[in-house]
Order: C-alpha cells, then structure tokens, then sequence
C-alpha cells in the first residue's frame, strides 16, 4: 500500500445526516494506519429522492 495500491473506492451511505462505510472499513483504517488523507467514494443518499445534499 505505501508504494501505490489501486483500490477499490469505499461505499458509503448518507443516512440521517451521517456518512457512513457500509463497504470497505478495513480498506478504511489499513488507510488510516497509513495516513491518507483522501480516497475514492461512492456516495448514496438514502435520504434525498432528489440527490445529495451535505
């Protein structure tokens, strides 16, 4: 992972005005650990029929 990793992006759902990873936690804190401090996501609002809005 230090020297390059493709991932795969997180999934994280916006639920109640919270994001939460619903897939991929362990790829989340093996980052964490490795100090990144931005990754690919893919976000779904389950709370807005009409899209996000943070």
């Amino acid at each position: 992972m230090k020297e390059g990793w493709d991932y795969t992006p997180l999934i994280v759902q916006h639920h109640e005005g919270e994001l939460i990873i619903s897939d991929g936690s362990h790829r989340h804190e093996a980052m964490r650990r490795l100090n990144y401090k931005e990754c690919w996501v893919i976000i779904w609002d389950s709370d807005n029929q009409n899209g996000l809005q943070i």
